[in-house]
């Protein structure tokens, strides 16, 4: 929240509607960047878990170990929930902006297909 507010507080001179767009303009650059440096790296960080990963379990067994992989794991777990999330998302937006390709070939389809029966 604290991104958008200061983001809404850029000073732009002009119209009001050019102050708007300007200030959403850069609302929305500043959100990206924060979400890049909270989120952009999750592929980075689950290369980097599961190398780790590999290494404890290659080593012989240790409670020291067996609770360094289980730690891991989680966070492992975690991160790849988090990529997961940010896909899901990505693709919802994509959905939402572009529609569906195939929408107008299913209602046609469907609308042939009732004037045959």
């Amino acid at each position: 929240m604290e991104v958008v507010r200061k983001a809404c507080l850029f000073v732009v001179n002009g119209a009001k509607s050019f102050q708007w767009v300007s200030r959403l303009t850069n609302t929305r650059k500043k959100l990206t960047i924060w979400i890049r440096n909270h989120f952009g790296f999750c592929k980075e960080i689950i290369i980097m878990l599961d190398k780790f990963f590999l290494e404890i379990q290659n080593q012989p067994p240790s409670p020291k170990n067996a609770q360094s992989e289980a730690d891991i794991f989680l966070e492992l777990k975690e991160d790849s929930s988090w990529q997961d999330a940010i896909w899901h998302q990505k693709s919802r937006e994509t959905w939402l902006r572009d529609g569906d390709i195939n929408t107008k070939f299913y209602h046609a389809s469907g609308f042939f297909s009732q004037q045959t029966l």
